[in-house]
């Protein structure tokens, strides 16, 4: 699979959920998502990421911050952006 479509099942449930989160008070949270499954929202990127690698290992999982569209700070586990 190109890297440029790696994460692109993960970028749609982002994309589609992000208002209902930040509408729920996720504002700042971060996200792990894995195939179409979210795994959980964290306070902290630490524990997001440790979540990631327990549940996954090493392999490769979306993780972002939830933040207004205009203020957007993704990052990926396994794709350098």
């Amino acid at each position: 699979m190109p890297e440029s479509s790696k994460f692109t099942v993960e970028q749609e449930i982002f994309k589609k959920n992000r208002e209902k989160w930040l509408t729920e008070g996720r504002v700042g949270q971060y996200v792990v998502i894995k195939n179409s499954e979210i795994s959980g929202f964290y306070k902290s990127s630490s524990d997001a990421f440790n979540l990631g690698v327990e549940k996954y290992g090493i392999n490769s999982f979306f993780m972002s911050s939830i933040l207004p569209e205009d203020a957007t700070n993704i990052s990926f586990f396994g794709l350098a952006v």
